[in-house]
């Protein structure tokens, strides 16, 4: 696929691999222009904080990466 930018790859992406109101782990802090495309297609954000050696996913409680939202 041929894009015109990255920020039109992340918009076609999300809407492609996630649902409206599903909830998306994303690095705090973060790409910015990701957490915008997320936020577009309907996504609830969950940040993670990072250090050194990447995401620190223990400290997010009960979640998966990406969950739907039931209900």
């Amino acid at each position: 696929m041929i894009v015109s930018g990255s920020q039109q790859a992340l918009a076609i992406c999300t809407s492609v691999l996630v649902e409206p109101g599903s909830r998306v782990w994303v690095e705090d802090p973060g790409y910015m222009l990701l957490h915008s495309a997320l936020k577009l297609a309907g996504c609830r954000l969950v940040p993670v904080p990072v250090d050194g050696e990447g995401m620190k996913s223990l400290s997010v409680s009960g979640s998966a990466g990406v969950q739907k939202q039931h209900g």
